[in-house]
């Protein structure tokens, strides 16, 4: 929960300095702001598998011989998620309404969050 909060911070300050976002009575959206970085954004839903897929069966049945893992239903594989689009290790590609219960509200893998982390 503490890392969570400080890591929040951390981003919140790097976005606001990194920002070109001006407010004088109503806002102004930077150019910078509103462009869409088209190798982040994945452009829809690709299904490849039945879900959950054989690779993600497997590892429930590995799961399964050291905890319950009934509610587990797929696995996720978070290198490959991006934007509101999580990937599972079988490939299938879902838009998470949900953001894993707002966990991460700007998404996943989010280009200003990786360079943050990689400072």
């Amino acid at each position: 929960k503490m890392a969570s909060m400080l890591l929040s911070r951390q981003l919140t300050c790097c976005l606001q300095q990194n920002s070109r976002l001006l407010v004088f009575g109503h806002r102004h959206i930077s150019q910078a702001a509103a462009k869409i970085d088209v190798d982040f954004d994945y452009d829809g839903p690709l299904m490849k598998t039945e879900v959950p897929g054989p690779r993600s069966r497997e590892l429930m049945k590995q799961l399964n011989g050291i905890q319950n893992a009934e509610a587990v239903h797929f696995f996720c594989n978070y290198e490959e998620s991006r934007g509101n689009y999580l990937v599972d290790v079988d490939g299938n590609r879902m838009l998470d309404l949900y953001s894993q219960i707002s966990s991460i509200p700007i998404g996943y893998s989010h280009p200003s969050l990786i360079k943050l982390l990689q400072q």
